[in-house]
């Protein structure tokens, strides 16, 4: 009976958050459409400034509510407003996106709930852009530039700066490729020295390596206008395979999820991007030596890209094959299970363009 008491008063309780929650939620959008944003956004400013601070995992959830709200002040910014308005909020983004710099500071966690913060933070924010003009936003950005790689306090911003970076190229697409030019070098920068960019976070290299991965993706994915020219591909291409091989602080599960999730869609949409034999061939080169790594790990990954890119280029990638054949040979006599399989993988798929057996060279 008492068991069947707390339960009742367990799902009562529930019950009661949710109408909470609900009465909340409209409040909040009561506030956004009634209240003109030129007397909303100070206040808000204000009220971020004190409930920043102590970061227990109620405070953190309330600023995830709060960043809701402000998101939802932003999209309601029209034309004459936004013009008003748009420095005051680039400045409070810029103390927003130091939360896990004030984390440490106030010896907190840098938990689930500092990046759901940091999450709802750069959605903000991409709204925000997303109203701004060319003209407008270039500037702002540039001293986003600054604020991430100019400080002595850069590790953790870079963290932010990169995730800001992969939500602006998702939104903003082509229009966003040009902006890579005023921090490819410090990408590349990353990929071959992170843990010198982050040296008081080494447990989050492979996050920040992570970001900056996914968002070389997307600029790759929308570059139309021949962006990664020649001197581009040379420069990022070595640094993102030799991140095949290092391994950081990471778990062999952690390392695995980093190659197959954020470096091999990266390296694949490298080749997809620049759709030139003669890069082609210099990344299939240094991509085959990938596969005769000490590493088990490292040689799967590397089968996996290689698969991938003969699907996705087919029958234009045959011309790398008899450079490629004695790899395959190897490869199909490995000591892993998972790589020899890897590797059969990849030559039905070859078989498959090719329309006839491999066998022969076997």
């Amino acid at each position: 009976a008492a068991a069947a008491a707390a339960a009742t008063s367990a799902a009562a309780a529930r019950g009661h958050m949710a109408e909470v929650e609900q009465v909340a939620a409209a409040c909040r959008q009561q506030l956004t459409s009634k209240v003109p944003a030129r007397l909303l956004l100070p206040h808000l400013f204000t009220a971020y400034a004190g409930v920043a601070g102590e970061y227990t995992a109620a405070q953190l959830a309330g600023m995830v509510q709060f960043m809701g709200l402000l998101q939802s002040a932003v999209r309601q910014l029209d034309r004459h407003t936004i013009t008003s308005t748009y420095k005051p909020l680039f400045k409070f983004f810029l103390q927003a996106f130091d939360l896990r710099l004030e984390c440490v500071k106030a010896g907190a966690s840098e938990g689930a709930g500092v990046l759901q913060v940091e999450a709802a933070t750069v959605q903000a924010f991409v709204d925000l852009v997303l109203k701004l003009s060319e003209s407008a936003f270039t500037p702002l950005f540039l001293k986003l530039c600054e604020w991430a790689t100019g400080s002595e306090r850069r590790g953790r911003r870079l963290l932010v700066f990169y995730r800001v970076v992969d939500q602006l190229a998702a939104a903003l697409q082509t229009f966003f490729v040009p902006h890579f030019a005023h921090f490819f070098k410090h990408a590349v920068a990353v990929l071959r020295a992170p843990l010198v960019k982050l040296p008081d976070g080494q447990h989050l290299v492979s996050e920040l390596v992570s970001l900056v991965a996914d968002g070389l993706t997307k600029c790759f994915l929308y570059d139309e206008a021949g962006f990664v020219s020649k001197e581009r591909f040379d420069l990022v291409l070595d640094p993102l395979l030799d991140q095949l091989q290092r391994r950081e602080e990471d778990t062999v599960e952690g390392h695995s999820q980093r190659c197959t999730q954020h470096l091999q869609p990266c390296i694949v949409q490298l080749a997809l991007c620049v759709h030139s034999e003669p890069l082609w061939k210099q990344l299939n080169q240094h991509l085959l030596q990938k596969t005769r790594d000490e590493s088990h790990h490292v040689r799967l990954v590397a089968v996996h890209i290689l698969h991938q890119l003969y699907k996705q280029l087919g029958e234009e990638y045959l011309v790398f094959l008899p450079e490629t054949v004695p790899y395959l040979a190897e490869l199909l006599e490995d000591d892993e299970p998972a790589v020899e399989r890897a590797c059969q993988e990849t030559i039905k798929t070859v078989e498959g363009f090719l329309g006839e057996s491999l066998s022969k060279y076997f």
